[in-house]
């Protein structure tokens, strides 16, 4: 919230700054009474006795009361009294834009993250990992977060959602930084660095083919932190980092932008680890690093609500024993409890017919 949108507090930072400003413009209360009052505040609703830095408080005071505070610095704005001070109007009229564009983001965040369906991809719960996107995306979010779990659990999955929040909510576009495209070659630090390169359109790294990966890995993270610093907030998604081909030192690499990023050092970017089984190595980023538990099976019951919840999102009621013969004759008998991802992985093309029907009305 901004100074205009939360519970006023004449003691706030910014409002002792406005304060400030205000009382350098008007030394007489006559022309200040005009100015005032131009801005909808109406003469007797200020105790005007005093002097005029006294005075000021009040006023401020009873512009917030009224819901008139930002129109009041506004006025400010374009006022001749005001003009060797209007770097500082600006600024914080600037500063409550940020934080109120923030504050949507967050709200954006929370309701995008519910999303029932991605392009014709269905989404099925996971609840903690949907709540742990909303906060890498939110107002005051952590800056990385990892998803780990067995092979074929879904892991990658989460990149759709992942993806779409970032486009729903005006933030940088994620990028998907797949590591698994290097089938049989050895990666190294610097085939990671220009996979980032290429993505996002920089120019590629420097770096001394003769050095070990390791020293290759510390100065390719320094051009990172530089390019980011250049070119703005980046949102990297990393995944495949359990291959059997990656040298140690890469994996390192990957985890030590993410931790740059929880540490602050690539400003307002996010990265996130698909299939990242260990544990940072700055043990100080560490508690603050978003973790879903490793990826299970999904119970049958958690499978037929969310047929419902999407049946309910087309304007459906589904009973119980529909939502049971809609899951039979997509799953088969007897039916499974858990549902296997690698099930649902399997029957992805049925799946992603029926919740578009359900979506469009249409019994599935």
């Amino acid at each position: 919230m901004s100074l205009f949108t939360e519970p006023f507090d004449i003691a706030d930072r910014r409002a002792k700054e406005l304060l400030a400003i205000a009382i350098t413009g008007y030394s007489d209360k006559p022309p200040l009474k005009t100015m005032v009052a131009g801005v909808g505040i109406a003469d007797v609703d200020v105790n005007w006795d005093g002097a005029v830095a006294d005075v000021w408080p009040r006023i401020i005071t009873v512009a917030a009361r009224r819901n008139r505070l930002r129109e009041l610095v506004r006025a400010f704005q374009g006022d001749p009294n005001y003009a060797l001070v209007l770097p500082r109007i600006e600024a914080l009229l600037d500063e409550a834009r940020e934080e109120e564009q923030s504050e949507t983001s967050g709200r954006a965040a929370t309701r995008h993250t519910m999303v029932t369906v991605v392009g014709r991809r269905p989404f099925i719960n996971r609840s903690r990992f949907r709540s742990n996107v909303e906060s890498l995306f939110g107002s005051d979010g952590d800056r990385t977060m990892i998803v780990d779990g067995p092979r074929k659990s879904g892991r990658s999955y989460s990149w759709v959602l992942i993806s779409y929040v970032t486009r729903m909510t005006g933030g940088p576009q994620a990028s998907l930084i797949d590591i698994s495209l290097f089938r049989d070659a050895r990666v190294r630090p610097d085939d990671v660095a220009s996979m980032i390169a290429a993505d996002l359109g920089w120019a590629p790294a420097g770096v001394d083919e003769t050095a070990q990966d390791e020293t290759k890995g510390r100065l390719l993270l320094g051009w990172l932190k530089r390019s980011v610093r250049q070119h703005g907030a980046v949102c990297l998604v990393f995944d495949g980092l359990d291959g059997g081909n990656l040298a140690n030192a890469t994996v390192e690499f990957i985890g030590d932008i993410a931790a740059a990023a929880g540490n602050d050092e690539l400003g307002d970017s996010r990265v996130v680890l698909l299939a990242y089984g260990r544990a940072l190595q700055n043990p100080n980023v560490e508690p603050f690093v978003l973790r879903e538990p490793p990826l299970t099976d999904i119970p049958l019951a958690e499978f037929t609500a969310y047929l419902q919840t999407v049946a309910a999102e087309g304007g459906q009621a589904m009973t119980d024993l529909q939502a049971q013969q809609l899951a039979r004759a997509l799953l088969g008998l007897p039916m499974p409890d858990p549902v296997p991802m690698s099930l649902l992985a399997a029957r992805a093309t049925e799946m992603s017919k029926i919740v578009c029907k359900l979506r469009r009305g249409i019994h599935g």
